[in-house]
């Protein structure tokens, strides 16, 4: 039995264009683990999209640690709040603390003045600490309370146990493993008997939960895996059937330590999908390594900001908030004007400091394989991107409407008043909206369909500007002579 086509489909043209001689628009979905210990209810931020306005919200819902390379989506907390100053951001934390935990050894602590702290551990689950004394098991919140400061967990003695003398506790439990977590725990699944979603199958329920599309997806710590890198570009077209959103991925620099290789650690990768943008290497901020997709996901959202939230603006060449551009164990990589064309020529974004550091590279993952400009410059690829999601949201309520000439004329009309604002604030050289014969034959009117072509002349970056120079011996023999 043949599907029904049932809602508004968004469809591309991809003209070969001739190679030249030479932040609801970037709402970021972050996946990867976090600190949940430091949080009341660990077990409520696992597998679940979580909304996160600024770093307050994000501490609160999921904690935060500067051990990135436990903790990854602490590096977009970073970036993303207190470094550009913008959100909201989504997060996916598939570190679970029923499967991604272990046991610690029994600690035996001093108690004074009804105190005690287990220090130096990380990832510690409060509800999970078993306490005795004397060989006696300890009740919670009747011989004992527990506080946490960052990663120190206090124990206060109370009740008949709070006498004020000298003692000693052992203290048990579990805590947080965030090594056990797999690729396949960030690429996720569904679970047919339960149905439950994890990981990067949870973009599916974002936009219906908290009403916002997708705009960015990023995995740091983990998309420099083939695996998740791959699930993260397939996940980018028929979003709740329909929506589609842009990745960025990240270069691995365990593998590729110069310049000159990153294009083959590209093709290793397979990495050649139109809404994927990639980075290599990593960067250093405040003496903590952070992958180049936090990075770059940061700058976009920033810049889309300073740009009316529409995503026609190039992140390149924008500052970005880094100390050294860094390969996996911390070594500065430094990247020239050189050195960029064989990143850039591959299709790879990087990192340059030319007065300041900056986000460098316009292409898409498509690059240069593919040519037309809606695929492989990143920049007009996401404004494609964002306006036929913007299409959707806006006329989906026409959606069983009368299909007469008013419901034609209603799409028509709303749609080029829009441009008009696209062509004046300088986004677009046009953009037009037809509905005509050719398209809508008797057999697509009779199926219930009605075609629309779209035409859209969003300017591209400056990737080059020449200046011929040339000296003038005329205007030097016509001042002496003068």
């Amino acid at each position: 039995m043949a599907l029904q086509e049932h809602g508004i489909i968004i469809n591309e043209n991809e003209e070969n264009i001739p190679v030249a001689s030479q932040s609801e628009s970037g709402l970021t979905v972050v996946f990867g683990t976090a600190p949940i210990h430091l949080i009341e209810n660990p077990e409520s931020a696992v597998n679940v999209p979580i909304l996160c306005n600024d770093i307050t919200e994000a501490k609160k819902k999921l904690g935060y640690s500067e051990k990135f390379e436990l903790y990854t989506t602490c590096q977009s907390m970073k970036m993303n709040f207190l470094e550009e100053g913008v959100g909201p951001l989504v997060f996916v934390n598939v570190l679970d603390p029923v499967r991604h935990s272990k046991d610690f050894e029994s600690k035996v602590l001093k108690v004074e003045k009804n105190q005690s702290v287990l220090t130096g551990m990380d990832g510690v689950l409060l509800d999970s600490l078993k306490i005795q004394m004397d060989g006696e098991d300890l009740k919670k919140d009747v011989d004992y309370i527990l506080s946490r400061d960052d990663e120190s967990v206090l124990i206060t003695l109370i009740g008949e146990k709070a006498d004020g003398t000298e003692k000693q506790i052992s203290v048990s439990g579990k805590q947080l493993d965030p090594s056990k977590v797999t690729d396949l725990d960030v690429i996720g699944g569904y679970d047919e008997d339960t149905g439950k979603e994890t990981g990067i199958q949870l973009v599916r329920q974002i936009y219906p939960v908290f009403g916002i599309q997708s705009g960015i997806l990023i995995a740091p710590g983990f998309s420099h895996h083939k695996t998740v890198g791959h699930v993260l570009e397939a996940k980018c077209e028929g979003i709740n059937g329909c929506f589609r959103a842009e990745c960025i991925l990240d270069i691995d620099t365990e593998h590729c330590q110069k310049a000159g290789d990153v294009a083959e650690e590209k093709a290793n990768m397979g990495y050649s999908d139109k809404h994927a943008y990639l980075v290599w290497p990593m960067a250093k901020r405040d003496g903590l390594l952070i992958y180049g997709s936090a990075v770059a996901a940061a700058t976009t959202m920033a810049n889309d900001m300073a740009n009316g939230n529409i995503p026609n603006v190039s992140p390149s060449n924008k500052e970005v908030k880094i100390d050294a551009a860094v390969l996996a164990d911390g070594t500065e990589v430094r990247i020239d004007f050189e050195q960029t064309q064989a990143v850039n020529g591959a299709g790879v974004a990087t990192f340059i400091n030319a007065d300041g550091w900056r986000l460098w590279g316009n292409y898409s993952a498509a690059y240069p394989e593919k040519n037309a400009l809606n695929v492989k410059f990143w920049c007009i690829r996401r404004f494609f991107t964002w306006h036929g999601n913007n299409f959707i949201r806006n006329h989906l309520i026409k959606i069983d409407g009368v299909a007469n000439r008013r419901l034609i004329d209603s799409i028509c009309d709303e749609e080029n008043l829009k441009s008009n604002g696209y062509v004046s604030s300088g986004v677009c050289a046009a953009v037009s909206i037809d509905f005509t014969e050719e398209d809508n034959t008797n057999e697509t009117i009779a199926a219930g369909k009605y075609i629309f072509r779209q035409k859209i002349g969003v300017y591209g970056p400056a990737q080059t500007i020449i200046n011929n120079l040339e000296y003038d011996l005329d205007s030097v023999r016509n001042s002496l002579i003068a």
